[in-house]
C-alpha cells in the first residue's frame, strides 16, 4: 500500500490495476466458461437450479431455465471473454500500456505472470497425472431424467431427498450441544 502513496503512486496503481485486475478478471471469466463447458452439462445445471429453487413461492416446482441461457453460458460468455482477453493481451504487446516507462510495464507483466501461471501449472499437473474422479465430483455422465435409476445418480442427503419427494423434512437438526448430551445419556 505504501508505494501507492508515493509521488508515482497513481501511475503504479493504474498499471497494477490494468495487469493484475483487468487481465486477471477477464482470464478468470474465460476459465470459468471453459470449466463449465468441460465439466458440466446443460442438464446438470438445470437440475441444480431446479433443486435450489424448489419450494419457493415463485417456483414451487423449481425454476426452469430458458434455453437461451444455454447459448449464453456455453458459447457467448466464453467466446467474448476469450476474445477480449487476447485483444487486450495483443494490444499491450504491440503498444506500451498508457505510454508508461518500460520498468512499469515490466512490473505489470511480471505481476500478470505471477498471478496467472499457477493456473497453467495446476492444469499441467492435473492432466498429466489423470487423477481418479473425486467423490461427489459433478460430471456430464449422470442421467438426470425423471426415470433414471438411482444407482446412476450421486448420493443425496436426506434433505435433498425430502425436497425431491416434495415432503417436508421432519428430521430435527441437532446442535453440537444436543449431540454431546445425547452421547452422555447413551
Amino acid at each position: 500500500g505504501l508505494p501507492f502513496c508515493s509521488r508515482i503512486g497513481f501511475t503504479l496503481l493504474d498499471v497494477v490495476d490494468h495487469f493484475a485486475a483487468t487481465h486477471v478478471l477477464i482470464f478468470t471469466i474465460m476459465m470459468q466458461g471453459v470449466m463449465l463447458w468441460v465439466d458440466w452439462s446443460w442438464d446438470l445445471i438445470c437440475h441444480g437450479i431446479r433443486d435450489a429453487t424448489k419450494g419457493s413461492k415463485e417456483f414451487p416446482n423449481g425454476r426452469e431455465l430458458w434455453i437461451g441461457w444455454r447459448f449464453a453460458i456455453f458459447i457467448t460468455a466464453p467466446l467474448i471473454s476469450f476474445g477480449l482477453f487476447w485483444y487486450l493481451f495483443i494490444m499491450d504487446l504491440k503498444e506500451a500500456y498508457g505510454g508508461y516507462p518500460g520498468w512499469l510495464q515490466a512490473m505489470g507483466w511480471i505481476i500478470l505472470v505471477i498471478i496467472i501461471s499457477p493456473t497453467f501449472i495446476f492444469f499441467g499437473i492435473y492432466f498429466k497425472s489423470k487423477p481418479e474422479p473425486l467423490p461427489g465430483k459433478r460430471t456430464r455422465h449422470f442421467d438426470l431424467s425423471p426415470d433414471a435409476d438411482d444407482a446412476e445418480m450421486p448420493e443425496k442427503s436426506s434433505l435433498e431427498n425430502a425436497i425431491k419427494a416434495d415432503e417436508p423434512n421432519t428430521e430435527p437438526f441437532a446442535s453440537p450441544v444436543e449431540e454431546t448430551e445425547n452421547a452422555r445419556v447413551e
